[in-house]
């Protein structure tokens, strides 16, 4: 997964491709959503965080981290579009649509853009981070360098496309606040739709709305702790105030220049599973590719359910799609990577450490 930034600022160049699109048909009504999006733009990002957020839940018990490792595996196109059925307004005529939509609906606009990003960028992410051990005692495992690698994305990437260096990103402001208070019916229509795609499971846990609201609590830890801000704080007043198993989920700064961590020189990499052929892509490029996927692909499910009234609920489980966010084998089922050249993260981390005086 990409992490909180990169999928933000994603949901963000998504819905305005959609928006694009409509404008012309409908516009009245995307003039209204986007004013709607704007006024819930702190639920817009959190959506956008899609199924992660369980990823965080591991301190208050008991813990939803189950979750997030089930929609990453399968069925995230399922609830996708139950989320999307359950939280977008219904309406005879097309001018009505969207027009009314409420804080879940935004939240749901967020989430259904998650799956295109994780299936995009995964590849090279697994590719440039993957490492079988350690490189050195006490060196990066596989997990560590990974969720390192996806936060030195998220710091170049939002210097690439808005200009903006990562010291000055207010993730209290845009995630955590949110968590803290989500809007009414937020935690209930994940519960919901949690029993509707996985019956199996979630319709026999008896813990699990207990375990939406530890995941919310949670998260609004993860994020303070990893915020710009906090991170500042604690490395000026204090070297025992964060480690490299901190660090790992903190958004580098003043990275070292001679590694191309973006494959801006377009070396030659490769899918990590199966024997596809070398790809030479950026990664800029593989962003705006499956942003214009997205808009494509997204855009004639909003284009229907604006001019029907009623949520198109099968055809947008199938542009989403059910299979997992990762890599996968020829079948389609998740894997381990078979294929990988790890990039010198290790190198990169202690710069970090020693650049915030620790």
């Amino acid at each position: 997964m990409p992490s909180q930034i990169l999928h933000i600022l994603f949901g963000e160049d998504v819905i305005a491709g959609i928006f694009k699109r409509t404008e012309s048909r409908f516009e009245a009504v995307t003039v209204k959503a986007a004013e709607a999006l704007q006024a819930y733009k702190n639920i817009f990002a959190l959506g956008c965080q899609g199924p992660d957020i369980f990823y965080h839940s591991r301190r208050k018990r008991p813990v939803g981290l189950e979750y997030g490792t089930l929609l990453h595996r399968r069925g995230i196109g399922v609830f996708s579009a139950k989320l999307l059925e359950a939280s977008l307004p219904s309406a005879a005529a097309s001018a009505q649509t969207l027009a009314g939509i409420n804080a879940l609906g935004v939240y749901s606009l967020g989430f259904m853009t998650h799956a295109f990003l994780d299936r995009a960028s995964h590849p090279f992410i697994v590719y440039k981070s993957f490492r079988l051990s350690p490189a050195s005692p006490g060196g990066l495992g596989a997990a560590q360098s990974h969720a390192f690698f996806e936060r030195i994305i998220d710091s170049l990437m939002l210097k690439v496309l808005r200009g903006r260096e990562v010291s000055g990103w207010d993730q209290e402001g845009v995630l955590s606040g949110v968590c803290s208070k989500p809007p009414p019916g937020l935690q209930e229509l994940l519960e919901n739709t949690l029993v509707k795609t996985f019956p199996e499971r979630a319709g026999k846990d008896e813990k699990l709305a207990q375990r939406i609201q530890n995941t919310f609590d949670d998260s609004v830890r993860f994020y303070r702790l990893t915020a710009p801000a906090s991170v500042a704080q604690k490395s000026s007043s204090s070297s025992a105030a964060m480690n490299k198993d901190h660090l790992v989920y903190v958004y580098p700064e003043n990275l070292p220049g001679h590694i191309d961590f973006l494959n801006l020189e377009k070396r030659p990499w490769f899918y990590p599973a199966g024997d596809a052929k070398k790809d030479t892509r950026s990664f800029p490029e593989l962003y705006a590719q499956a942003v214009q996927a997205a808009s494509d692909a997204l855009g004639r499910v909003i284009e229907r359910y604006l001019a029907d009234g009623v949520f198109p609920t099968a055809q947008a489980a199938t542009v989403i799609g059910n299979g997992g966010l990762s890599i996968v084998d020829t079948s389609g089922a998740p894997c381990s990577p078979s294929r990988f050249d790890p990039l010198p993260l290790d190198q990169a981390l202690e710069q970090q450490l020693a650049s915030r005086r620790l």
